[in-house]
């Protein structure tokens, strides 16, 4: 069984929820639509990680 990560939900800078959805390899800012550097990504209070199972 594999577990793919494919977004998380959190709490940014100014406390308002946001997410980050992962698709083709890339890291993207749900509000925005932009591609973000998951390095640089200012994720406060990280509140639900989403997976998709795979075999």
């Amino acid at each position: 069984t594999i577990f793919n990560l494919k977004g998380v939900v959190f709490f940014d800078k100014n406390y308002e929820y946001n997410s980050f959805f992962i698709q083709n390899d890339g890291f993207y800012d749900q509000k925005i639509g932009e591609k973000q550097s998951i390095t640089k990504a200012e994720i406060f209070e990280p509140l639900l990680l989403i997976y998709e199972l795979g075999e």
